[in-house]
């Protein structure tokens, strides 16, 4: 489980959850996100707009069976397979 740097997830959970460092198991328990019972955590987009020299996206992100508005700043966005 990876989750991006700024994004705010339900119950003040934040950033930097990586497999394997210190504390995953603990974010991973019954008392935190309960992987176990709730697997995924998912992000919908519902508008993307640009804020001076940024993106943001805005939209929802559930996790721990809660959902939650959230807006997601964008610090390097890459358009592939186009022009």
């Amino acid at each position: 489980m990876r989750l991006a740097r700024g994004v705010g997830l339900p119950g003040g959970l934040g950033y930097g959850v990586v497999p394997g460092r210190s504390g995953d198991s603990d974010v991973r328990s019954p008392t935190y996100l309960d992987t176990t019972t709730y697997p995924d955590i998912t992000f919908t987009c519902h508008q993307l707009r640009q804020q001076a020299d940024k993106w943001v996206a805005a939209g929802t992100v559930t996790a721990h069976g809660a959902t939650a508005p959230v807006d997601v700043t964008l610090i390097d966005l890459t358009q592939e397979g186009g022009t």
